[in-house]
């Protein structure tokens, strides 16, 4: 799952450093946990692995803006639009607030 995460990450614009590994670990062994627990189940099938991924990756972006490590991050590639297969889906700017920062941290 490490893989997929990364590869999520990336997509988003995001571009992995040494030391992400080790909080992406962590986080996918959480939500993991989350998911097992809430589903009681003791293994993750694979139909809900891509929605462990985007909540890695959701709480590895929140994690790394509240401490600050998203400084040179374009907060609008992150929130204009993602596309999987025949969907897509776009976030407008438009909801109080035309700053795409406010957008991500409101997501």
């Amino acid at each position: 799952m490490t893989n997929a995460v990364m590869d999520r990450l990336e997509s988003l614009a995001y571009h992995i450093v040494g030391e992400d590994s080790l909080l992406i670990k962590i986080l996918i062994e959480g939500v993991t946990k989350e998911i097992l627990i809430e589903c009681n189940i003791t293994e993750l099938p694979d139909e809900l692995k891509p929605m462990a991924v985007d909540a890695v990756c959701g709480r590895f972006l929140d994690q790394k803006h509240s401490s600050k490590q998203l400084e040179d991050y374009d907060f609008a590639t992150a929130v204009s639009s993602i596309t999987e297969g025949d969907i897509s889906i776009s976030y407008s700017t438009s909801s109080g607030t035309s700053n795409p920062e406010e957008t991500f941290k409101a997501c």
